[in-house]
């Protein structure tokens, strides 16, 4: 006997195929990039090339022979460019002395002691108005610098107060 004909099968939508454990040849996949915290860049002074002519705001250095290595790596140079940039963060052009259009130059010699701060604050060459010899004076007195390389650290620095 005859089968009886088979009802057609309405079309289905195809099913979601899960995906391959492994990626098809040919394809790579990337893994996924692991989250880091991000690196703490710690600034250093960049180092000028010397020139012959020292600027007018550079601190000048006594005691340990230049180029002399210290404590934890840090040559004098080093510690000498993190005390300039830290007096230069302080310094300051007395308003007074501005709007009357007074300029000078001072020279104030300073030590560094074992805490970081300085010491000894003297004024070498005055500028001959006590605003700006006081403004020189308070610039250095702000100094807040690791502990020296060795202990102590003995510098002076020229500060030139000019409207230009």
């Amino acid at each position: 006997m005859p089968r009886p004909p088979t009802p057609p099968v309405p079309p289905q939508s195809p099913k979601p195929q899960p995906s391959p454990a492994h990626p098809p040849i040919g394809h790579t996949i990337k893994p996924r990039p692991k989250h880091e915290p991000p690196k703490q860049v710690v600034p250093r002074p960049i180092a000028k090339a010397p020139t012959g002519e020292q600027p007018a705001s550079e601190v000048h250095k006594t005691g340990v022979p230049e180029g002399k290595m210290v404590e934890r790596g840090m040559t004098r140079e080093t510690y000498a460019a993190i005390v300039n940039a830290e007096i230069n963060a302080h310094r300051f052009y007395p308003e007074s002395a501005r709007a009357a259009g007074i300029t000078g130059r001072v020279v104030v010699a300073f030590a560094i002691g074992a805490s970081g701060t300085a010491a000894g604050i003297t004024i070498v060459s005055s500028s001959g108005n006590a605003g700006l010899d006081d403004a020189a004076r308070q610039a250095v007195r702000a100094v807040h610098a690791p502990p020296p390389p060795g202990g102590s650290f003995s510098a002076s620095k020229t500060f030139s107060f000019s409207l230009h």
